[in-house]
């Protein structure tokens, strides 16, 4: 789990991400300018800081993205502040039309996550059947940057789901079934 800080201040416009970024986050900005333009939102024409936190650790997932947008929606004052926001994740990747789309190793992020303690997840819509699985989460499905501004503003909110607490059963396999033990070489 990491988190994701911003600051604007006067200079050139400008987008940096700091905190042991790969390029796959560092080219967040360009998803971001992109996705904030087709999604009718602005980003504010200061030099923009954004901290990923901890420094120490080297974060290589798109799935930022999300989260990333959130926190500069906060920062530039768009969305407000709130409790709930500090307990909530963000797990996505921005395309570029302001779609949210789903990134790699959802399960095992939500996993992680609820064992330090959290309970709800914004995610893309597309990662519903898969997030689904996870006993006793909430999640708040998402399919474009646009519905999370609304939803964050109280102006359209998304009805949160609430998963089963009883972990998924495995189905019975089919009679055709090929077991990978029996495969040779």
């Amino acid at each position: 789990v990491v988190e994701v800080e911003t600051h604007a201040s006067k200079g050139l416009p400008a987008i940096v991400i700091i905190g042991d970024v790969s390029r796959v986050v560092d080219e967040a900005k360009d998803r971001l300018r992109a996705s904030f333009t087709n999604s009718d939102l602005l980003i504010p024409k200061k030099r923009i800081t954004i901290n990923i936190a901890p420094a120490d650790i080297k974060k290589d997932d798109s799935g930022l993205d999300l989260a990333i947008a959130t926190s500069l929606l906060l920062s530039s004052g768009q969305i407000r502040q709130s409790a709930d926001l500090d307990k909530t994740i963000f797990i996505g990747e921005l395309g570029l039309e302001g779609g949210v789309k789903n990134g790699r190793g959802i399960i095992g992020k939500i996993i992680y996550a609820k064992k330090l303690g959290y309970q709800k997840f914004i995610i893309p819509s597309e990662s519903l059947n898969q997030a689904k699985v996870i006993p006793e989460a909430t999640l708040l499905p998402i399919a474009t940057l646009r519905e999370l501004y609304m939803h964050l503003t109280q102006t359209v909110v998304i009805k949160p789901l609430l998963t089963s607490s009883e972990p998924v059963k495995d189905r019975p396999l089919p009679p055709n079934y090929v077991d990978f033990s029996e495969v040779a070489g």
